[in-house]
C-alpha cells in the first residue's frame, strides 16, 4: 500500500470536475456493480438502493480525503466496511471488486489528467482493500 504522504495533490480541477460528475460516477458504478449476481444476489430487491448508499459514502470518504490529502478517513471506512458489511453479506472481495469498478468508471468519465489524480486515491483505497481481503498470516 503507498504512503499517504506519497500521494500528489489533487489540482483543484480535478476535485472539483471529480464532484461535479460524482452523481454520474455513482451510477455507472452501480449499474456496473449490479452484473455481478453472485455479489449482490444476498440482497435481493435492496441491491441497488444498498449499492447507491454505498458508493455515496465511498464518494463522500473520497471527496474529503482529496481535500484534506489525508487516508486516514478512507482507512476507517474500509476497516469498519470489513467488519460490519460481512454481516450483511458483502464480503471484503465484493468491496474490492466494486472499488476496482469505481477506479474504471473514474477513467472513462474524467478526462486523462484528472482521472490519474483522483484514482491515486482510489488506487489505494484498493491496495488497502486487498489487504483486508488477504489478511497477515
Amino acid at each position: 500500500m503507498s504512503n499517504p504522504s506519497e500521494l500528489a495533490p489533487v489540482p483543484a480541477a480535478a476535485l472539483q470536475a471529480f464532484k461535479a460528475k460524482s452523481d454520474e460516477i455513482i451510477r455507472a458504478v452501480v449499474a456496473q456493480s449490479m452484473e455481478h449476481t453472485d455479489q449482490v444476489a444476498a440482497h435481493g430487491d435492496q441491491a441497488e438502493r444498498l449499492l447507491v448508499a454505498g458508493m455515496r459514502y465511498t464518494t463522500l470518504g473520497l471527496q474529503t480525503a482529496i481535500f484534506l490529502r489525508n487516508t486516514t478517513l478512507l482507512d476507517l471506512q474500509l476497516t469498519w466496511a470489513a467488519d460490519r458489511l460481512r454481516h450483511d453479506g458483502v464480503l471484503p472481495e465484493h468491496i474490492l471488486t466494486s472499488l476496482e469498478i469505481y477506479a474504471e468508471v473514474v477513467e472513462r468519465l474524467l478526462p486523462a489528467e484528472q482521472a490519474q489524480a483522483i484514482n491515486q486515491y482510489v488506487r489505494w483505497m484498493i491496495d488497502r482493500q486487498r489487504e483486508l481481503v488477504r489478511p497477515a498470516s
